[in-house]
Protein backbone atom coordinates (compact mmCIF):
# COMPACT_ATOMS: atom_id res chain seq x y z
CA UNK A 1 0.00 0.00 0.00
CA UNK A 2 2.82 2.40 0.96
CA UNK A 3 4.62 1.70 -2.26
CA UNK A 4 1.52 2.46 -4.33
CA UNK A 5 0.97 5.80 -2.53
CA UNK A 6 4.53 6.86 -3.37
CA UNK A 7 3.92 6.16 -7.10
CA UNK A 8 0.69 8.15 -7.09
CA UNK A 9 2.31 11.16 -5.42
CA UNK A 10 5.23 11.01 -7.89
CA UNK A 11 2.85 11.09 -10.87
CA UNK A 12 1.00 14.07 -9.40
CA UNK A 13 4.21 15.97 -8.86
CA UNK A 14 5.35 15.35 -12.47
CA UNK A 15 1.97 16.40 -13.81
CA UNK A 16 2.01 19.61 -11.80
CA UNK A 17 5.60 20.33 -12.97
CA UNK A 18 4.61 19.86 -16.64
CA UNK A 19 1.60 22.11 -16.07
CA UNK A 20 3.83 24.86 -14.69
CA UNK A 21 6.22 24.62 -17.70
CA UNK A 22 3.29 24.79 -20.13
CA UNK A 23 1.85 27.85 -18.41
CA UNK A 24 5.25 29.56 -18.45
CA UNK A 25 5.69 28.86 -22.21
CA UNK A 26 2.22 30.21 -23.00
CA UNK A 27 2.98 33.41 -21.06
CA UNK A 28 6.23 33.87 -23.00
CA UNK A 29 4.50 33.11 -26.36
CA UNK A 30 1.74 35.63 -25.58
CA UNK A 31 4.45 38.17 -24.85
CA UNK A 32 6.35 37.70 -28.19
CA UNK A 33 3.43 36.65 -30.42
CA UNK A 34 3.17 39.96 -32.27
CA UNK A 35 6.89 40.02 -33.08
CA UNK A 36 6.83 36.42 -34.38
CA UNK A 37 3.85 37.14 -36.65
CA UNK A 38 5.60 40.18 -38.13
CA UNK A 39 8.78 38.22 -38.86
CA UNK A 40 6.85 35.35 -40.49
CA UNK A 41 4.81 37.74 -42.62
CA UNK A 42 7.95 39.50 -43.76
CA UNK A 43 9.62 36.22 -44.77
CA UNK A 44 6.58 35.29 -46.86
CA UNK A 45 5.88 38.65 -48.49
CA UNK A 46 9.39 39.75 -49.38
CA UNK A 47 9.94 37.17 -52.18
CA UNK A 48 6.43 37.78 -53.51
CA UNK A 49 6.93 41.50 -53.60
CA UNK A 50 10.35 41.17 -55.18
CA UNK A 51 9.37 38.82 -57.97
CA UNK A 52 5.92 40.35 -58.41
CA UNK A 53 7.24 43.85 -59.01
CA UNK A 54 10.13 42.64 -61.18
CA UNK A 55 9.30 43.51 -64.75
CA UNK A 56 11.20 41.45 -67.35
CA UNK A 57 12.79 43.04 -70.37
CA UNK A 58 10.20 43.64 -73.07
CA UNK A 59 10.79 43.96 -76.79
CA UNK A 60 8.42 43.99 -79.75
CA UNK A 61 9.18 41.67 -82.67
CA UNK A 62 7.18 40.38 -85.63
CA UNK A 63 5.58 36.95 -85.53
CA UNK A 64 7.83 35.46 -88.22
CA UNK A 65 10.92 36.45 -86.23
CA UNK A 66 9.41 35.02 -83.05
CA UNK A 67 8.59 31.77 -84.84
CA UNK A 68 12.03 31.21 -86.39
CA UNK A 69 14.19 32.35 -83.45
CA UNK A 70 12.24 31.20 -80.43
CA UNK A 71 9.26 28.93 -81.10
CA UNK A 72 10.99 26.52 -83.48
CA UNK A 73 14.15 26.60 -81.36
CA UNK A 74 12.21 25.45 -78.28
CA UNK A 75 13.12 28.51 -76.19
CA UNK A 76 9.56 29.52 -75.25
CA UNK A 77 8.68 28.89 -71.60
CA UNK A 78 5.16 30.37 -71.53
CA UNK A 79 2.82 32.46 -73.69
CA UNK A 80 0.24 34.71 -72.05
CA UNK A 81 -2.23 36.40 -74.44
CA UNK A 82 -3.68 39.57 -72.95
CA UNK A 83 -5.77 40.61 -75.97
CA UNK A 84 -5.94 40.05 -79.72
CA UNK A 85 -2.97 42.35 -80.38
CA UNK A 86 -0.54 41.70 -77.47
CA UNK A 87 1.03 38.50 -76.17
CA UNK A 88 3.65 38.24 -73.41
CA UNK A 89 6.38 35.71 -74.22
CA UNK A 90 8.57 34.24 -71.47
CA UNK A 91 11.81 32.64 -72.67
CA UNK A 92 14.30 30.22 -71.16
CA UNK A 93 17.56 32.03 -70.36
CA UNK A 94 17.90 33.74 -73.74
CA UNK A 95 19.47 37.11 -74.38
CA UNK A 96 16.82 39.49 -75.66
CA UNK A 97 19.51 41.48 -77.44
CA UNK A 98 19.35 38.87 -80.20
CA UNK A 99 15.70 39.42 -81.14
CA UNK A 100 16.10 41.92 -83.99
CA UNK A 101 15.75 40.83 -87.57
CA UNK A 102 18.96 39.52 -89.18
CA UNK A 103 19.22 42.22 -91.85
CA UNK A 104 18.33 44.99 -89.43
CA UNK A 105 20.54 43.60 -86.67
CA UNK A 106 23.63 43.73 -88.86
CA UNK A 107 23.11 47.47 -89.30
CA UNK A 108 21.75 48.07 -85.75
CA UNK A 109 18.40 49.21 -87.17
CA UNK A 110 15.05 49.00 -85.38
CA UNK A 111 12.41 47.12 -87.43
CA UNK A 112 8.65 47.60 -87.06
CA UNK A 113 6.30 45.21 -88.90
CA UNK A 114 2.68 46.34 -89.32
CA UNK A 115 -0.27 44.81 -91.18
CA UNK A 116 -2.40 47.23 -93.17
CA UNK A 117 -5.66 45.55 -92.13
CA UNK A 118 -4.77 46.14 -88.46
CA UNK A 119 -4.13 49.82 -89.13
CA UNK A 120 -7.49 50.20 -90.84
CA UNK A 121 -9.29 49.01 -87.71
CA UNK A 122 -7.63 51.48 -85.35
CA UNK A 123 -7.70 55.22 -84.82
CA UNK A 124 -5.55 57.83 -86.51
CA UNK A 125 -3.50 57.98 -83.31
CA UNK A 126 -2.09 54.56 -84.16
CA UNK A 127 -0.47 56.00 -87.30
CA UNK A 128 0.94 58.88 -85.31
CA UNK A 129 2.27 56.56 -82.63
CA UNK A 130 3.80 54.30 -85.27
CA UNK A 131 5.84 57.09 -86.85
CA UNK A 132 6.64 58.65 -83.48
CA UNK A 133 8.11 55.32 -82.41
CA UNK A 134 10.02 55.04 -85.70
CA UNK A 135 11.56 58.50 -85.30
CA UNK A 136 12.39 57.79 -81.69
CA UNK A 137 14.20 54.54 -82.60
CA UNK A 138 15.92 55.96 -85.71
CA UNK A 139 17.61 54.56 -87.70
CA UNK A 140 14.57 52.36 -88.25
CA UNK A 141 12.51 50.57 -90.90
CA UNK A 142 8.70 50.61 -91.05
CA UNK A 143 7.12 47.85 -93.15
CA UNK A 144 3.37 48.04 -93.86
CA UNK A 145 2.04 44.81 -95.33
CA UNK A 146 -1.15 44.81 -97.44
CA UNK A 147 -1.12 48.58 -97.71
CA UNK A 148 -4.06 48.43 -100.12
CA UNK A 149 -6.30 47.91 -97.06
CA UNK A 150 -5.76 51.57 -96.12
CA UNK A 151 -4.22 52.99 -99.29
CA UNK A 152 -6.99 52.54 -101.85
CA UNK A 153 -7.80 55.50 -104.06
CA UNK A 154 -10.02 57.98 -102.27
CA UNK A 155 -13.56 58.58 -103.47
CA UNK A 156 -14.39 54.95 -104.28
CA UNK A 157 -17.27 52.98 -102.84
CA UNK A 158 -19.47 55.85 -101.71
CA UNK A 159 -19.19 57.74 -98.43
CA UNK A 160 -19.93 55.16 -95.76
CA UNK A 161 -18.45 55.47 -92.27
CA UNK A 162 -15.99 52.64 -92.98
CA UNK A 163 -14.63 54.40 -96.05
CA UNK A 164 -14.41 57.70 -94.16
CA UNK A 165 -12.34 56.05 -91.44
CA UNK A 166 -10.05 54.43 -94.00
CA UNK A 167 -9.59 57.68 -95.89
CA UNK A 168 -8.82 59.51 -92.65
CA UNK A 169 -6.17 56.92 -91.85
CA UNK A 170 -4.72 57.33 -95.35
CA UNK A 171 -4.64 61.11 -94.98
CA UNK A 172 -2.77 60.80 -91.69
CA UNK A 173 -0.29 58.40 -93.30
CA UNK A 174 0.35 60.89 -96.09
CA UNK A 175 0.88 63.69 -93.57
CA UNK A 176 3.34 61.62 -91.55
CA UNK A 177 5.34 60.66 -94.63
CA UNK A 178 5.54 64.29 -95.73
CA UNK A 179 7.42 65.07 -92.53
CA UNK A 180 10.48 63.03 -93.46
CA UNK A 181 13.72 64.69 -94.44
CA UNK A 182 16.69 63.14 -96.16
CA UNK A 183 18.39 62.57 -92.80
CA UNK A 184 15.37 61.41 -90.79
CA UNK A 185 16.81 57.91 -90.53
CA UNK A 186 13.44 56.24 -91.19
CA UNK A 187 12.78 54.02 -94.21
CA UNK A 188 9.15 53.15 -95.01
CA UNK A 189 8.41 50.02 -97.05
CA UNK A 190 5.06 48.56 -98.09
CA UNK A 191 3.77 45.44 -99.83
CA UNK A 192 0.64 44.78 -101.87
CA UNK A 193 -0.69 42.42 -104.52
CA UNK A 194 -2.87 45.11 -106.13
CA UNK A 195 -0.73 48.22 -106.75
CA UNK A 196 -3.20 49.54 -109.35
CA UNK A 197 -5.81 50.36 -106.68
CA UNK A 198 -3.51 52.54 -104.57
CA UNK A 199 -4.10 56.25 -104.22
CA UNK A 200 -1.89 58.28 -106.55
CA UNK A 201 -0.76 60.48 -103.68
CA UNK A 202 0.97 57.47 -102.10
CA UNK A 203 3.11 56.94 -105.20
CA UNK A 204 4.37 60.49 -105.61
CA UNK A 205 8.07 61.34 -105.18
CA UNK A 206 9.05 61.52 -101.54
CA UNK A 207 6.63 58.77 -100.55
CA UNK A 208 6.49 55.30 -102.16
CA UNK A 209 8.36 56.38 -105.28
CA UNK A 210 10.54 53.24 -105.67
CA UNK A 211 8.57 50.29 -107.05
CA UNK A 212 9.90 46.73 -107.08
CA UNK A 213 7.80 44.10 -108.84
CA UNK A 214 8.21 40.54 -107.55
CA UNK A 215 6.82 38.40 -110.37
CA UNK A 216 6.30 34.65 -110.43
CA UNK A 217 9.60 32.83 -110.97
CA UNK A 218 10.66 31.41 -114.32
CA UNK A 219 11.97 27.88 -114.71
CA UNK A 220 15.43 28.78 -113.39
CA UNK A 221 13.92 30.54 -110.40
CA UNK A 222 11.62 27.62 -109.66
CA UNK A 223 14.63 25.30 -109.81
CA UNK A 224 16.43 27.36 -107.15
CA UNK A 225 13.33 27.56 -104.95
CA UNK A 226 12.80 23.81 -105.19
CA UNK A 227 16.41 23.23 -104.10
CA UNK A 228 15.67 25.14 -100.90
CA UNK A 229 12.48 23.29 -99.99
CA UNK A 230 13.72 19.85 -101.06
CA UNK A 231 16.45 20.02 -98.42
CA UNK A 232 13.79 19.85 -95.71
CA UNK A 233 12.41 16.44 -96.74
CA UNK A 234 14.02 13.02 -97.13
CA UNK A 235 14.40 12.01 -100.79
CA UNK A 236 15.48 8.83 -102.51
CA UNK A 237 17.78 10.95 -104.71
CA UNK A 238 19.75 14.16 -104.31
CA UNK A 239 17.72 17.41 -104.53
CA UNK A 240 19.60 18.46 -107.68
CA UNK A 241 17.99 15.53 -109.52
CA UNK A 242 14.44 16.57 -108.67
CA UNK A 243 14.62 20.38 -108.78
CA UNK A 244 14.97 20.85 -112.59
CA UNK A 245 12.34 18.23 -113.36
CA UNK A 246 9.84 19.64 -110.91
CA UNK A 247 10.57 23.17 -112.13
CA UNK A 248 9.61 22.06 -115.66
CA UNK A 249 6.35 20.55 -114.38
CA UNK A 250 5.21 23.65 -112.48
CA UNK A 251 4.99 26.63 -114.88
CA UNK A 252 3.28 29.62 -113.30
CA UNK A 253 3.78 28.36 -109.74
CA UNK A 254 4.76 30.85 -107.05
CA UNK A 255 7.10 30.20 -104.14
CA UNK A 256 4.14 29.32 -101.92
CA UNK A 257 2.86 26.84 -104.52
CA UNK A 258 6.29 25.19 -104.68
CA UNK A 259 6.38 24.84 -100.90
CA UNK A 260 2.91 23.31 -101.08
CA UNK A 261 4.10 20.75 -103.66
CA UNK A 262 6.90 19.61 -101.33
CA UNK A 263 4.55 19.40 -98.35
CA UNK A 264 1.93 17.43 -100.29
CA UNK A 265 4.58 15.01 -101.58
CA UNK A 266 5.79 14.38 -98.03
CA UNK A 267 2.19 13.77 -96.93
CA UNK A 268 1.65 11.24 -99.72
CA UNK A 269 4.81 9.41 -98.64
CA UNK A 270 3.66 9.42 -95.00
CA UNK A 271 0.23 8.01 -95.91
CA UNK A 272 1.85 5.04 -97.62
CA UNK A 273 4.32 4.65 -94.71
CA UNK A 274 7.36 5.11 -96.94
CA UNK A 275 10.61 6.41 -95.51
CA UNK A 276 11.57 8.49 -98.58
CA UNK A 277 9.80 10.78 -101.03
CA UNK A 278 9.94 9.63 -104.66
CA UNK A 279 8.96 11.09 -108.04
CA UNK A 280 5.59 9.31 -107.84
CA UNK A 281 4.78 11.29 -104.70
CA UNK A 282 5.66 14.56 -106.43
CA UNK A 283 3.47 13.62 -109.42
CA UNK A 284 0.56 12.94 -107.08
CA UNK A 285 1.18 16.22 -105.26
CA UNK A 286 1.15 18.26 -108.50
CA UNK A 287 -2.04 16.50 -109.62
CA UNK A 288 -3.58 17.30 -106.24
CA UNK A 289 -2.77 21.00 -106.58
CA UNK A 290 -3.76 21.34 -110.26
CA UNK A 291 -6.86 19.15 -110.39
CA UNK A 292 -7.97 18.90 -106.78
CA UNK A 293 -8.42 16.01 -104.39
CA UNK A 294 -8.71 12.60 -106.02
CA UNK A 295 -12.14 10.98 -105.58
CA UNK A 296 -12.06 7.43 -106.86
CA UNK A 297 -15.16 6.53 -104.86
CA UNK A 298 -17.39 8.94 -106.79
CA UNK A 299 -20.28 7.10 -108.41
CA UNK A 300 -20.25 7.59 -112.21
CA UNK A 301 -22.33 5.65 -114.69
CA UNK A 302 -20.64 3.69 -117.47
CA UNK A 303 -22.06 6.01 -120.12
CA UNK A 304 -20.74 9.13 -118.39
CA UNK A 305 -17.36 7.50 -117.80
CA UNK A 306 -17.16 6.56 -121.49
CA UNK A 307 -18.08 10.14 -122.46
CA UNK A 308 -15.31 11.53 -120.25
CA UNK A 309 -12.79 9.08 -121.73
CA UNK A 310 -13.60 10.06 -125.32
CA UNK A 311 -13.62 13.75 -124.38
CA UNK A 312 -10.12 13.58 -122.87
CA UNK A 313 -8.90 11.38 -125.74
CA UNK A 314 -10.05 14.10 -128.15
CA UNK A 315 -7.91 16.67 -126.32
CA UNK A 316 -4.91 14.35 -126.34
CA UNK A 317 -5.07 13.43 -130.02
CA UNK A 318 -5.81 16.97 -131.20
CA UNK A 319 -2.84 18.35 -129.27
CA UNK A 320 -0.60 15.53 -130.49
CA UNK A 321 -1.13 16.36 -134.19
CA UNK A 322 -1.10 20.18 -133.93
CA UNK A 323 2.24 21.88 -134.42
CA UNK A 324 2.05 24.79 -131.98
CA UNK A 325 0.54 23.03 -128.97
CA UNK A 326 2.42 21.95 -125.87
CA UNK A 327 3.52 18.30 -125.51
CA UNK A 328 1.16 16.12 -123.54
CA UNK A 329 2.49 14.65 -120.32
CA UNK A 330 -0.46 12.75 -118.91
CA UNK A 331 -4.21 12.26 -119.38
CA UNK A 332 -6.54 10.81 -116.75
CA UNK A 333 -10.24 10.17 -116.15
CA UNK A 334 -9.95 9.90 -112.36
CA UNK A 335 -12.48 12.36 -110.82
CA UNK A 336 -10.97 15.19 -108.80
CA UNK A 337 -12.39 18.08 -106.82
CA UNK A 338 -16.05 19.00 -107.03
CA UNK A 339 -16.56 19.07 -110.81
CA UNK A 340 -13.44 17.75 -112.56
CA UNK A 341 -14.13 14.33 -114.09
CA UNK A 342 -10.83 14.14 -115.97
CA UNK A 343 -8.05 16.32 -117.31
CA UNK A 344 -4.99 16.33 -119.55
CA UNK A 345 -1.70 17.67 -118.21
CA UNK A 346 0.74 19.39 -120.52
CA UNK A 347 4.24 20.79 -120.01
CA UNK A 348 3.99 24.36 -121.35
CA UNK A 349 7.01 26.55 -121.93
CA UNK A 350 7.47 29.89 -120.21
CA UNK A 351 6.41 31.88 -123.27
CA UNK A 352 6.48 35.65 -122.96
CA UNK A 353 5.02 36.14 -126.46
CA UNK A 354 2.36 34.18 -128.37
CA UNK A 355 1.78 34.20 -132.10
CA UNK A 356 -1.54 34.08 -133.90
CA UNK A 357 -0.80 30.54 -135.11
CA UNK A 358 -0.03 29.35 -131.59
CA UNK A 359 -3.29 30.73 -130.21
CA UNK A 360 -5.25 29.19 -133.09
CA UNK A 361 -3.77 25.72 -132.45
CA UNK A 362 -4.46 26.09 -128.72
CA UNK A 363 -8.08 26.94 -129.53
CA UNK A 364 -8.37 23.84 -131.72
CA UNK A 365 -6.87 21.63 -129.01
CA UNK A 366 -9.29 23.04 -126.42
CA UNK A 367 -12.22 22.20 -128.72
CA UNK A 368 -10.92 18.66 -129.29
CA UNK A 369 -13.06 17.20 -126.50
CA UNK A 370 -16.33 18.57 -127.88
CA UNK A 371 -15.39 17.43 -131.41
CA UNK A 372 -14.60 13.89 -130.20
CA UNK A 373 -17.98 13.64 -128.45
CA UNK A 374 -19.78 14.81 -131.59
CA UNK A 375 -18.00 12.45 -134.01
CA UNK A 376 -17.42 9.28 -131.98
CA UNK A 377 -20.34 9.28 -129.52
CA UNK A 378 -22.90 11.08 -131.68
CA UNK A 379 -24.05 13.50 -129.00
CA UNK A 380 -22.57 16.35 -126.97
CA UNK A 381 -22.59 16.93 -123.20
CA UNK A 382 -22.02 19.73 -120.72
CA UNK A 383 -18.46 18.53 -120.11
CA UNK A 384 -17.08 21.13 -122.50
CA UNK A 385 -18.30 24.14 -120.50
CA UNK A 386 -14.87 25.02 -119.09
CA UNK A 387 -13.31 24.52 -122.54
CA UNK A 388 -15.81 26.91 -124.12
CA UNK A 389 -15.11 29.57 -121.49
CA UNK A 390 -11.39 29.37 -122.23
CA UNK A 391 -11.99 29.52 -125.99
CA UNK A 392 -14.29 32.54 -125.66
CA UNK A 393 -11.84 34.52 -123.54
CA UNK A 394 -8.88 33.54 -125.73
CA UNK A 395 -10.62 34.57 -128.93
CA UNK A 396 -11.98 37.86 -127.55
CA UNK A 397 -8.45 38.75 -126.47
CA UNK A 398 -7.14 38.06 -129.98
CA UNK A 399 -9.79 40.22 -131.62
CA UNK A 400 -10.34 43.05 -129.13
CA UNK A 401 -7.02 43.25 -127.26
CA UNK A 402 -4.13 41.93 -129.36
CA UNK A 403 -5.19 43.48 -132.68
CA UNK A 404 -5.12 40.20 -134.64
CA UNK A 405 -8.34 40.91 -136.55
CA UNK A 406 -8.11 42.74 -139.85
CA UNK A 407 -11.76 43.81 -139.66
CA UNK A 408 -11.48 45.36 -136.19
CA UNK A 409 -8.05 46.77 -136.95
CA UNK A 410 -5.12 47.71 -134.76
CA UNK A 411 -7.25 48.59 -131.77
CA UNK A 412 -7.06 47.33 -128.19
CA UNK A 413 -9.86 47.37 -125.62
CA UNK A 414 -8.54 45.52 -122.57
CA UNK A 415 -11.05 44.65 -119.88
CA UNK A 416 -9.99 46.15 -116.55
CA UNK A 417 -11.20 44.11 -113.60
CA UNK A 418 -10.96 47.03 -111.17
CA UNK A 419 -12.81 49.43 -113.45
CA UNK A 420 -16.16 50.81 -112.28
CA UNK A 421 -17.15 52.05 -115.72
CA UNK A 422 -20.42 50.65 -117.03
CA UNK A 423 -20.02 51.90 -120.61
CA UNK A 424 -17.64 50.32 -123.12
CA UNK A 425 -14.95 52.41 -124.83
CA UNK A 426 -16.38 51.64 -128.30
CA UNK A 427 -19.66 52.00 -130.11
CA UNK A 428 -22.37 49.40 -130.49
CA UNK A 429 -21.37 48.94 -134.12
CA UNK A 430 -17.79 48.08 -133.12
CA UNK A 431 -19.13 45.78 -130.41
CA UNK A 432 -21.26 43.89 -132.94
CA UNK A 433 -18.26 43.67 -135.27
CA UNK A 434 -16.13 42.17 -132.46
CA UNK A 435 -18.84 39.64 -131.58
CA UNK A 436 -19.23 38.53 -135.19
CA UNK A 437 -15.48 38.24 -135.66
CA UNK A 438 -15.11 36.14 -132.49
CA UNK A 439 -17.92 33.83 -133.57
CA UNK A 440 -16.37 33.44 -137.02
CA UNK A 441 -12.93 32.62 -135.57
CA UNK A 442 -14.33 30.03 -133.15
CA UNK A 443 -16.34 28.35 -135.93
CA UNK A 444 -13.23 28.21 -138.10
CA UNK A 445 -11.22 26.59 -135.29
CA UNK A 446 -14.02 24.09 -134.61
CA UNK A 447 -14.17 23.05 -138.29
CA UNK A 448 -10.41 22.50 -138.29
CA UNK A 449 -10.70 20.41 -135.12
CA UNK A 450 -13.55 18.32 -136.54
CA UNK A 451 -11.46 17.52 -139.63
CA UNK A 452 -8.51 16.52 -137.43
CA UNK A 453 -10.60 14.23 -135.20
CA UNK A 454 -12.33 12.70 -138.23
CA UNK A 455 -8.92 11.96 -139.74
CA UNK A 456 -7.61 10.27 -136.57
CA UNK A 457 -10.85 8.93 -135.08
CA UNK A 458 -9.52 5.37 -134.87
CA UNK A 459 -6.62 6.55 -132.71
CA UNK A 460 -9.02 8.60 -130.59
CA UNK A 461 -11.05 5.45 -129.97
CA UNK A 462 -7.90 3.46 -129.07
CA UNK A 463 -6.78 6.11 -126.58
CA UNK A 464 -10.29 6.29 -125.06
CA UNK A 465 -10.55 2.51 -124.61
CA UNK A 466 -7.07 2.41 -123.08
CA UNK A 467 -8.15 5.18 -120.72
CA UNK A 468 -11.20 3.20 -119.66
CA UNK A 469 -8.88 0.31 -118.89
CA UNK A 470 -5.99 2.07 -117.11
CA UNK A 471 -7.61 5.41 -116.06
CA UNK A 472 -4.24 7.19 -116.35
CA UNK A 473 -2.08 7.35 -119.48
CA UNK A 474 1.43 8.79 -119.63
CA UNK A 475 3.33 9.89 -122.70
CA UNK A 476 4.92 6.46 -123.13
CA UNK A 477 1.43 4.95 -123.49
CA UNK A 478 0.49 7.57 -126.07
CA UNK A 479 3.69 6.91 -128.02
CA UNK A 480 2.68 3.26 -128.43
CA UNK A 481 -0.77 4.21 -129.74
CA UNK A 482 -0.13 7.45 -131.66
CA UNK A 483 3.47 7.03 -132.68
CA UNK A 484 6.16 9.71 -132.56
CA UNK A 485 4.85 13.27 -132.60
CA UNK A 486 5.34 14.67 -136.15
CA UNK A 487 6.63 18.00 -134.87
CA UNK A 488 9.88 18.63 -133.03
CA UNK A 489 10.88 21.91 -131.47
CA UNK A 490 14.17 23.45 -132.49
CA UNK A 491 14.82 24.77 -129.00
CA UNK A 492 14.88 22.80 -125.78
CA UNK A 493 11.38 22.60 -124.30
CA UNK A 494 10.28 22.26 -120.70
CA UNK A 495 9.34 18.66 -121.42
CA UNK A 496 12.94 17.95 -122.48
CA UNK A 497 14.12 19.49 -119.23
CA UNK A 498 11.65 17.35 -117.34
CA UNK A 499 13.02 14.20 -118.95
CA UNK A 500 16.71 15.07 -118.86
CA UNK A 501 17.15 17.76 -116.24
CA UNK A 502 19.26 20.87 -116.69
CA UNK A 503 22.30 19.87 -118.68
CA UNK A 504 24.39 21.61 -121.27
CA UNK A 505 21.74 22.48 -123.86
CA UNK A 506 24.30 22.36 -126.64
CA UNK A 507 24.91 18.65 -125.98
CA UNK A 508 21.27 17.61 -126.09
Amino acid sequence: MGHNKKKTSLKKSRRSQFQRIKEAFLKQFQKFRTQLLLVTTALILLPILYFGTFEPHKQEICFQEFKTRFLEAGLVEEIVVSNRYIANIYLRNYSMNQTTLPAAAAANVYFKDVAGCDEAKQEIMEVRNLFYEARKCAPSIVFIDEIDAIGQARGRGGSSSGHNERESTLNQLLVEMDGFGTTAGVVVLAGTNTPDVLDKALLRPGRFDRHITVDKPDIKGRDQIFQIYLKTIKLDRVPSYYSPRLAALTPGFSGADIANVCNEAALFAARTEEAQVTMDHFDAAIDRIIGGLEKKNRVISKLQRRTVAYHEAGHAVAGWFLEHTEPLLKVTIVPRGTSTLGFAQYVPNDNLLMTKEQLFDMTCMTLGGRAAEKILIGTISTGAQDDLEKVTKMTYDQVAVYGFSEKVGLLSFPQREDSFETSKPYSSTTGALIDNEVREWVNKAYERTMQLIEEHKEKVAQVAELLLEKEVLHQDDLLRVLGVRPFKSVELSNYDRFKLGFQDEGKL
